[in-house]
C-alpha cells in the first residue's frame, strides 16, 4: 500500500520533494491536521520538535499514523530548556545543528524497526552514493571532542546564542520607527 506523508507547518522545505521522488509514497499533505477522509494507517507523520524557526515543541497530531518520524535536529541543550530523551520509534539528528558543521551534511537516525532502518540506509546510500570519508572524519573528530569536554559546547553555544539575540533586540530597540516584530524563542538560533 502507498503512504501519504504529513507535517505541521512550518516543515522542512525539502520534505515534499523527498516524498515526490520516493517509491511507495502517494504524496505530501501539509498539516496542521489532515481531514478525516485523509487519516488512515497508511500515513507517515513528520514531527519537528523543537521546530525551526521558533523553537516550539510539537507533538503528534495523528492517532492513526502508521509511522511517526521525529525530526529532532534542534533537540540539544544549546537550543532548548526542554530536551527530550524519550525513546521514539524514528528520530533524526544532524551534525550541522549539533556542532555548526552544515558543510558536512551528515546526520543520523535512531530507528527501532530493523526493516525500516535498512530501508532508510539504502535510500541514503543510493540517493547520495554514501558519505564522503572527509565528512566521516570531520564528524568523528567533532563527536570525540564533544565527548572529551563533557558536553561543554552546549552551554557555550547557548550563552552565545542568548548574547547574540540580546544584541539584535537592543539594535532594533534603538530604531526610531518600529515596523517589525521580533518573533521566535529567546536564544533559539533563528530570529525573525
Amino acid at each position: 500500500a502507498r503512504l501519504n506523508v504529513t507535517a505541521a507547518v512550518p516543515y522542512y522545505y525539502l520534505v515534499p520533494g523527498v516524498v515526490g521522488v520516493s517509491s511507495g509514497m502517494d504524496g505530501f499533505v501539509p498539516g496542521p491536521l489532515l481531514a478525516p477522509s485523509q487519516r488512515s494507517n497508511q500515513l507517515v507523520e513528520v514531527i519537528t520538535s523543537p521546530r525551526n524557526p521558533d523553537g516550539v515543541v510539537n507533538v503528534s497530531e495523528s492517532t492513526t499514523a502508521q509511522y511517526t518520524v521525529h525530526d529532532t535536529v534542534f533537540n540539544w541543550p544549546s537550543f532548548t530548556d526542554n530536551v527530550t530523551s524519550e525513546a521514539l520509534p524514528i528520530q533524526l539528528y544532524s551534525l550541522s545543528k549539533l556542532a555548526g558543521l552544515s558543510g558536512s551534511r551528515l546526520g543520523w537516525a535512531f530507528v527501532e524497526d530493523f526493516e525500516i532502518a535498512n530501508g532508510m540506509g539504502d535510500y541514503i546510500y543510493y540517493s547520495t552514493h554514501g558519505i564522503t570519508v572527509d565528512a566521516q572524519y570531520r564528524a568523528a573528530t567533532v563527536l570525540d571532542a564533544i565527548a572529551d569536554d563533557g558536553g561543554k559546547i552546549f552551554s557555550y553555544v547557548r550563552k552565545e546564542l542568548h548574547q547574540r539575540w540580546n544584541l539584535v533586540v537592543e539594535a532594533f530597540a534603538q530604531q526610531a520607527q518600529r515596523n517589525f516584530q521580533i518573533a521566535g524563542q529567546h536564544g533559539f538560533p533563528v530570529l525573525w
